[in-house]
């Protein structure tokens, strides 16, 4: 949720450098812009950008939330669990939660996270 980070760049000094490494970390994959744009557009559009304010849109469907309990790059105590919040309290969104024992890219659990996308999808009739 890059719209939250941008909130907390002004008090979270950990949570703005989290966010610069993410960002130099991706600018030499991405044409026409450096770091200090990136994070300055993240810190203007704050507001636009904080998935929270999108559940709505959700309303009558299913939403799986998968999160990652080592994650560094988008620590789960600040991005699945308020993100997953905010969906659980939004009328005619059915919501459910998982949280992996993985990190970011989940390397040693990708069967695991399978296998949840397929049960999943599969008490749903896909």
């Amino acid at each position: 949720n890059i719209g939250l980070d941008g909130k907390l760049f002004p008090e979270d000094g950990a949570a703005a450098e989290r966010v610069r490494g993410l960002v130099d970390d991706a600018v030499p994959r991405l044409a026409g812009t450096s770091s200090e744009a990136l994070l300055r557009e993240i810190a203007e559009k704050k507001e636009a950008f904080d998935l929270r304010d999108s559940v709505r849109s959700f309303a009558g469907r299913n939403v799986l939330l998968v999160g990652a309990a080592h994650d560094d790059a988008v620590p789960p105590e600040t991005h699945h669990e308020l993100l997953l919040d905010a969906f659980r309290e939004t009328e005619g969104v059915q919501a459910e939660g998982v949280m992996l024992d993985d990190d970011h890219s989940y390397s040693a659990s990708r069967i695991t996270l399978a296998k949840t996308l397929f049960v999943y999808l599969e008490k749903r009739g896909y």
